[in-house]
């Protein structure tokens, strides 16, 4: 402590002013040297930021400059757009009334020019018919009636098309002008008219069997839309006398149709009708003639009304044999039908899917029910027969090769009568196997019975022994080969699946019969 003492004494006498002076010059040129450094060095750190705070309160007064002229651009830019939207607006209004002005202008010329149009065909139509009145003087003129007759149709087309133009066009609320109700008469009588010379000059072309004419008269009953009519008209001016020549004129009390459907089938190729038959299933030079189908629509329905007017009884299944030959014929008529006029398979389906083609065999597949029912009572009633009768023949007729029991004979007999050509009816196939397989169970079921009762008789065995193998080979050999031959013969729809359910149906009737026979062997 005393020597610090001692130090400041010195330090503040007057010896020591210049040193203490001079080191207070040097200390302070030491620290101004040091913070210069220092504040150079800070300010080299703080500079950038420096600046950028300057430049940002630089930027948010420019901002607020530039915002305030933003603001008075977007005011008068908002003032010019309304104004110029107000012209729009006007503009736009002027032209839709223009437009609407011009709309109507021409939809008022269009509809005048529709009526001049009206009353132009008119004019012709009317004008052509007074022609048409000048050449029925004559029948000679036939071709230049007929082509008369197209440009009548035609324009009589036309009017139809204009005034159907007017109705959903120009007349609001359906109410057509004053000129239109006064011409509807005059319309009337022009359809009255063309629809009464097309009458003649078609029933006239088909009389003097003129082809270009006639070609030219169904166009006019297709361009009217009256099919209907044409075909009237061939089937009472062409089909109908056909008709009652064979069937009115030639009377007779034989219910068979097989002359019959032969002449009618010689006069169809023979007249008019072939031509006419010869246009809807080829392209003769127009293929809108198609749709008349004077096949089912005519030659079918005066045919079918001929038999039941005439022949009655030909319909009647109390006499099968007639019947189904009968019935026969008619399916051999619709197949000539369709070989010669229904040339390719789509005209041959088109044929069978019209209503007068169904209408035609309906009132002979009604029948078919009770033609089944009177053989299927006359077959089982054979079988039973046989079955309630002595179970042995005579011994002078026995054979190795045909069975020895009534019973026997008896459902052989049957089997193939089912089968027979001159009972067995395609469409009731169905019904034939169902029936022979229950004669086959019927047999069987005799069979286990007559052997209960036969057990001891050791000839009767035999006897049954020798028949059911004999009726079994046959079943299962020729009875059924004969079966799949028919059906394919007379179907060609029959599948594989068919084939195999009649062949195992046939196999199981055989299988009982025998199981039957060993039942009573064991």
């Amino acid at each position: 402590m005393a020597v610090a003492d001692q130090t400041m004494s010195d330090m503040h006498s007057s010896h020591s002013m210049p040193l203490l002076q001079a080191l207070r010059a040097a200390l302070d040129n030491h620290l101004q040297r040091v913070l210069l450094v220092n504040l150079a060095d800070q300010l080299d750190k703080d500079y950038p930021l420096f600046l950028d705070v300057v430049n940002g309160i630089q930027l948010q007064l420019l901002a607020k400059n530039d915002h305030a002229n933003t603001s008075a651009s977007i005011n008068g830019l908002r003032c010019m757009v309304s104004c110029a939207k107000e012209s729009l607006v006007t503009c736009l209004s002027g032209i839709q009334a223009n437009l609407h002005l011009q709309a109507e202008v021409t939809h008022t010329q269009k509809f005048l020019e529709l009526l001049l149009h009206i009353t132009g065909l008119v004019s012709k139509i009317d004008s052509l018919l007074l022609q048409d009145q000048k050449l029925q003087i004559n029948d000679m003129h036939l071709e230049s009636r007929s082509i008369l007759l197209v440009r009548i149709v035609t324009h009589l087309e036309d009017l139809n098309v204009s005034l159907v133009r007017v109705d959903s066009d120009f007349s609001p609320n359906h109410h057509r002008p004053l000129l239109l109700m006064n011409l509807e008469p005059t319309i009337q009588s022009f359809h009255k008219c063309v629809d009464a010379i097309l009458h003649d000059c078609f029933k006239l072309a088909l009389q003097q069997q003129h082809e270009a004419s006639i070609l030219r008269c169904l166009q006019s009953y297709l361009a009217l839309d009256n099919v209907v009519g044409a075909r009237d008209a061939i089937r009472l001016s062409v089909v109908a006398p056909i008709m009652d020549q064979v069937f009115y004129h030639n009377a007779t009390k034989n219910v068979l149709l097989h002359d019959d459907l032969k002449e009618v089938k010689m006069l169809i190729n023979a007249s008019i009708c072939k031509f006419l038959l010869d246009i809807t299933s080829s392209k003769l030079a127009w293929d809108g003639a198609a749709c008349f189908d004077f096949l089912g629509a005519c030659i079918l329905q005066e045919l079918q009304s001929a038999i039941q007017r005439t022949r009655a009884l030909a319909l009647s299944p109390g006499e099968p044999s007639s019947f189904l030959a009968n019935y026969k014929q008619i399916l051999e008529f619709l197949d000539f039908m369709e070989a010669h006029y229904c040339p390719s398979r789509k005209s041959i389906l088109h044929f069978r899917s019209q209503a007068e083609y169904t209408h035609f065999l309906n009132p002979w597949k009604a029948r078919e029910i009770g033609y089944f029912t009177l053989r299927h009572q006359e077959i089982v009633g054979e079988l039973e027969h046989a079955l309630m009768g002595e179970p042995i023949l005579n011994n002078k007729h026995l054979s190795l090769a045909k069975p020895s029991l009534a019973a026997s004979k008896a459902l052989e007999q049957c089997l193939l009568k089912c089968w027979d050509i001159d009972m067995f009816v395609t469409s009731l196939s169905h019904k034939f196997l169902a029936l022979t397989l229950q004669l086959i169970s019927r047999y069987s079921t005799w069979l286990a019975s007559a052997l209960s009762s036969h057990s001891r008789q050791n000839n009767f065995m035999y006897h049954v022994e020798h028949d059911v193998t004999l009726l079994v080979d046959m079943l299962k050999g020729p009875f059924l080969n004969m079966i799949l031959r028919l059906l394919q013969s007379s179907s060609t729809s029959i599948t594989d699946e068919v084939i195999s359910l009649i062949h195992d149906s046939i196999y199981d009737g055989a299988k009982t019969m025998m199981e039957s026979l060993l039942v009573v062997k064991t």
